[in-house]
C-alpha cells in the first residue's frame, strides 16, 4: 500500500491557510535540513511538507507540541513556536509545489511472470536445458532460491539482477 501511494503524482492542496507565507519561509529555514528547502524531503525517513493542507499541518504541529505525537526532534523544533508561527509555516509549505519522489512502481505478478517466462518457459515449464523448470516447485524452495540469488549467495548474474530489486514480500 505504501508503494502505491508513493508512486502517485502529488497535487498541491487548495487549503493554503491564512498565515504569512514570507514569515513561514524564514521560519522554514530551520526545517530545511530534514524536510528540504521547499518542503520536498530528500530522505526516505522524512515526510514531504510541500503542498500539504495547512489545516493538517497545524494539527500535526500541535500534536507534536503537546506530546500527543511522539518524536523528540519534532517536539524540540515546535515547542517554542506560537500559533501564528505555526500558521505561517503551514501557509508556506501549503503553497510549495510537491514533487513526486523517485520511487519505482512495482511490477504486477503478471509482469514478473512474463520476465521469468523469457528464460524459464511459459508458466515456468522450461524447454531450454540451460534453465530449470519452475512449475510445480515448492514455494518455500523457490523463495529461498530467490533470496540466495538476491543476496548473491547463489551465483548467476542474470538471476541476481532479476531478484536484487525484489522486496521480501515480492520474493514470497
Amino acid at each position: 500500500m505504501a508503494v502505491f501511494y508513493a508512486v502517485q503524482e502529488p497535487l498541491p492542496t487548495q487549503t493554503t491557510g491564512d498565515g504569512d507565507e514570507s514569515a513561514g519561509r524564514a521560519l522554514a529555514e530551520a526545517c530545511a535540513a530534514c524536510h528540504g528547502a521547499d518542503g520536498n524531503a530528500l530522505g526516505a525517513e522524512m515526510p514531504t511538507l510541500a503542498g500539504q493542507d495547512a489545516r493538517y499541518f497545524i494539527k500535526a504541529m500541535n500534536a507534536y507540541k503537546s506530546g500527543k505525537r511522539q518524536h523528540q526532534e519534532m517536539f524540540e523544533a515546535v515547542e517554542t513556536l506560537n500559533d501564528e508561527e505555526i500558521a505561517d509555516l503551514a501557509s508556506f509549505y501549503a503553497k510549495q509545489a510537491p514533487v513526486r519522489r523517485n520511487v519505482r512502481a512495482p511490477l504486477t505478478t503478471a509482469e514478473w511472470v512474463a520476465r521469468c517466462d523469457r528464460c524459464h518457459g511459459l508458466d515456468g515449464n522450461s524447454t531450454d536445458p540451460r534453465f530449470p523448470m519452475l512449475a510445480g516447485q515448492d514455494p518455500t524452495y523457490l523463495t529461498r532460491a530467490l533470496q540466495a540469488y538476491s543476496s548473491a549467495n547463489r551465483t548467476s548474474t542474470a538471476m541476481h539482477a532479476m531478484s536484487a530489486v525484489l522486496s521480501e514480500s515480492d520474493l514470497d
